[in-house]
């Protein structure tokens, strides 16, 4: 098995280089002892890349290991062409495949066209040739790619996750660093469970406060990306933080690091806590026994002990306020174009804006800015 140098034209055997970073069982024994070796205060980011870096390349590149890979009907071509250099995944175990991307979830739903249908059914055919867990057509376990992760507890703190979609940073709702990644890198992580990335900095996005009635996860992630802007995330990884995130559920988390590509993230995370462990105990793939126990130890481990300092970038939002502003924003354009037809948005936001005077300063700013008569 051999994977190509960023730069280099002469292939590496990538045994030797995984050979100085045993980590490709029991990840939870081997990480835990590392936390205890280095009683390390780091970000969270910090934590799980430091301990996933197999190799330094050129051009500051570093070969990560990678202890989940998501596959949907997309990953074909990449199996292609990892059949044709006569190559197989190198870690099928830790490999997970579902339909999702060009056929519909729902069940007995059929593929829209012979093309669709060719690719589902040969991404059936290769997971089976490479003994790839499958939740194919039929498998009452099949759905979204990221959800079905959580839901089946493939899904776990402190890993690094990737799948060729997106919106992997989903999974970072549970402390875990995922990213999406393109078709080569896809063929580059079945071959060799490894991938060359280079490390982002770090931005802390804090918001404290309690939601105001009719705000939801959706309307911060929203808040935090008018502040920062489209573009305002991108070369880094947010670590979202603060009193609001830790009142949200598991869902309300998977949508805030979902959108953190919209302002150009390469990955969303939340330090796991109570809420996380409760969620994946007892799912399907989730450490059992005395595993749970281990792992369990790890992650509160892990999540603690973070050092502000390490971060490259730290923002402050007060949920009442940004949260607010979205809300208001939105329901005003829906009462603006609905009202005749009795729409009550425009009271709800009257009232919730007579509430928070800094929202109302703001809001008022927004429909001057935009030529909105109030």
């Amino acid at each position: 098995m051999h994977f190509v140098t960023p730069g280099a034209r002469g292939p590496a055997p990538v045994e030797k280089l995984q050979a100085k970073k045993k980590i490709d069982d029991g990840w939870y024994n081997v990480y835990h002892q590392r936390m205890v070796e280095t009683g390390a205060r780091r970000t969270i980011f910090e934590k799980i890349w430091s301990r996933h870096v197999v190799a330094e390349g050129p051009g500051a590149h570093v070969l990560l290991y990678i202890d989940r890979h998501l596959l949907h009907e997309g990953s074909t071509s990449a199996f292609g062409r990892l059949a044709k250099s006569g190559r197989g995944v190198r870690r099928p175990d830790l490999t997970f495949a579902t339909a999702d991307h060009y056929v519909l979830t729902t069940p007995g739903s059929p593929a829209p066209d012979a093309e669709v249908r060719s690719m589902v059914e040969s991404l059936g055919q290769h997971t089976g040739q490479q003994g790839i867990v499958y939740f194919g057509v039929g498998d009452a376990r099949r759905g979204i790619v990221h959800i079905i992760g959580p839901e089946q507890g493939l899904t776990l703190p402190g890993i690094t996750l990737v799948c060729g979609d997106s919106h992997t940073a989903t999974h970072g709702a549970f402390g875990a660093l995922a990213f999406g990644i393109g078709s080569t890198e896809v063929e580059h992580v079945m071959a060799t469970q490894t991938l060359w990335q280079k490390k982002p900095k770090v931005l802390r996005i804090t918001v404290e406060g309690r939601l105001p009635d009719g705000v939801n996860a959706k309307d911060v992630i929203l808040a935090i990306i008018a502040r920062i802007g489209a573009g305002g995330g991108v070369g880094h990884a947010v670590e979202y933080a603060g009193s609001t995130i830790r009142a949200m559920s598991m869902d309300e988390r998977m949508t805030v690091c979902n959108m953190s590509i919209e302002a150009g993230a390469r990955a969303g995370m939340v330090a796991p806590d109570e809420t996380t462990f409760a969620y994946l105990q007892g799912r399907p793939f989730a450490p059992r026994g005395d595993a749970w126990g281990k792992a369990l130890t790890y992650w509160e481990m892990a999540a603690s002990m973070v050092l502000r300092g390490a971060l490259d970038a730290d923002l402050f939002l007060d949920s009442s306020v940004e949260g607010i502003l979205i809300y208001a924003k939105f329901h005003h354009f829906h009462a603006e174009t609905e009202k005749q037809s009795g729409n009550p948005f425009m009271g709800q936001t009257a009232a919730l804006i007579a509430k928070y005077p800094a929202a109302k300063t703001r809001y008022e700013a927004f429909l001057k800015n935009f030529g909105v008569a109030k």
